[in-house]
């Protein structure tokens, strides 16, 4: 009995041990990795998950060098970005494009749509660093790597004058504070409330009001409250004098730009050049004479601030894009063209300046050469007319890419219009020569115009020498703009709740 006994439980023991190595096979093999990932990744009841953003790509600023464009993903909104009589400007855009042109790089906007997060397009490569008046936390410190600062602020409640200003935190009693949506104030805001045992109500703003949108609203009496940087307050009150800053939330913080972590030289590099524009003092923050006229501009100078806040040379408050809007489309749509990428053109070309006229005789909005234009050169500096034969010359070369695909089409035909068809076709043979297609820009047509400035292939090209890289970065420019002009024009077109300024329609917190 006692033998039997003793037999059974080896042969037991020699069979858990297979077991156990049937797992520890399987789990090496990967056929149970799925289920024990997903198991440490479960938590437990009551527990809090915060989320870690991972690159989906590497692109870092050897890439960047090669293709030649900086992206910047940002909101729309002074101080940091808008467009303004037609050109891109905001503190944060014109220090990344010194940046940008101190690696001979072109800066491209990146705006989130509808529904779509910054640090996702970050990390999915569709931009290479994200900004907006970001101040450094903990929570952003997860979502990417942290340049130095470019700047210092508080983050301060702001009121009204009317209204009844909180002295301290402790008056927040039975408030109404509306706030961004992900912003850090939401969470100063829960642990103040919290802490304190204040009925405190944090309204979650909808996605189209940004930081301006909101002072403008309590500048009006139409919400209460909301939190905004002591910066940005300054240089709203230039337009609003009435509003107000109560208590700080934050002591100094640091606002910084983020970049995805796999992206270790482009930080370097922004590190570089943040500390040569700006460093941070107990006297006083040190600044470059670069940084602080743009500090001028958009903070400090009130008739600077002033200027770059009118709301009638901003297409996201007009809906207009230059004086010349009606006859632009109205021409445009005659030729079946898009008045928005003619428009592009026309800033690229003239800065929507009438009187331009450049160093080869080119005259006008669309800095037409008369020999192209059909009607005499004095017309020329008419607006009209020179809209009207600029256009015309413009559907003329598209309609000669007939045969090609329409974005392959459109660029073909402002590179054309920029250099001419002589070094169109020298940039089409140089590609052909290189057995690269001559049908198609990327990588291939655009290959072969940039080769017109290299001296081993110019001599090759009937019409010799031509700085071609500059036709590839007009045509590009023109695109990107007309995207660019696009999204400020549907920021006015879009509807607004009219419930939104009623708060007890609102969903509090």
């Amino acid at each position: 009995m006692g033998t039997d006994s003793t037999t059974r439980t080896g042969a037991d023991r020699r069979r858990a041990r297979l077991a156990a190595c049937a797992v520890l096979m399987l789990l090496a093999l990967g056929g149970c990795q799925r289920s024990v990932d997903d198991a440490r990744r479960r938590p437990a009841a009551g527990d809090v998950t915060q989320r870690v953003w991972s690159p989906q790509v590497t692109r870092d600023l050897s890439d960047i060098q090669a293709d030649g464009v900086l992206r910047i993903i940002t909101s729309p909104g002074p101080p940091a970005y808008l467009v303004l009589n037609g050109e891109e400007t905001g503190f944060e855009y014109e220090l990344a494009a010194i940046f940008a042109r101190e690696w001979n790089l072109r800066l491209e906007v990146v705006t989130p749509g509808p529904g779509e997060e910054p640090f996702t397009l970050l990390n999915e490569g569709r931009g290479d660093l994200v900004s907006g008046g970001l101040t450094a936390s903990n929570d952003l410190k997860r979502r990417g790597d942290l340049t130095r600062a470019y700047a210092h602020t508080r983050e301060h409640l702001v009121f009204a004058a009317t209204a009844d200003t909180a002295a301290s935190l402790d008056d927040l009693h039975g408030l109404v504070i509306h706030v961004q949506a992900h912003a850090p104030a939401v969470d100063l805001l829960r642990g103040i409330r919290d802490e304190r045992g204040l009925d405190l109500r944090i309204v979650t703003a909808r996605p189209a009001w940004n930081e301006e949108e909101l002072l403008r609203r309590v500048a009006s009496g139409k919400i209460t409250a909301t939190v905004a940087s002591a910066r940005s307050v300054q240089a709203a009150r230039v337009i609003y004098p009435n509003l107000r800053r109560g208590p700080a939330l934050t002591g100094n913080v640091a606002q910084c730009w983020v970049v995805r972590r796999n992206s270790p030289d482009l930080k370097a590099a922004l590190d570089r050049f943040l500390r040569r524009h700006y460093r941070p003092s107990p006297d006083g923050a040190k600044r470059s004479q670069a940084y602080g006229v743009l500090e001028d501009r958009y903070f400090e100078n009130p008739r600077q601030v002033r200027y770059y806040r009118q709301d009638e040379l901003r297409p996201d408050r007009t809906g207009r894009l230059s004086p010349w809007d009606e006859v632009i489309r109205e021409v445009s749509e005659t030729h079946g063209l898009d008045w928005i990428l003619v428009s592009s053109l026309i800033f690229e070309e003239s800065r929507f300046d009438p009187d331009a006229r450049s160093s080869a005789g080119a005259v006008g909005l669309m800095q037409l050469l008369p020999r192209f234009a059909r009607v005499d050169s004095a017309a020329l500096h008419d607006p009209e007319t020179n809209i009207r034969a600029g256009v015309a010359h413009l559907a003329d070369i598209r309609r000669s890419y007939h045969y090609l695909d329409d974005a392959d089409r459109w660029y073909f035909t402002l590179a054309t219009y920029h250099a001419g068809f002589g070094h169109m076709n020298d940039a089409r043979r140089l590609a052909m020569d290189a057995e690269l297609d001559p049908n198609t820009w990327r990588g291939n047509v655009e290959v072969g115009l940039r080769r017109k400035r290299e001296r081993v292939h110019y001599p090759q090209a009937r019409h010799g020498y031509y700085r071609g890289d500059m036709s590839v970065r007009y045509a590009e420019s023109i695109l990107h703009r007309q995207e660019v002009y696009r999204r400020f024009l549907d920021l006015w077109t879009s509807p607004t709740d009219p419930s939104a300024d009623d708060p007890s329609r609102l969903d509090y917190e």
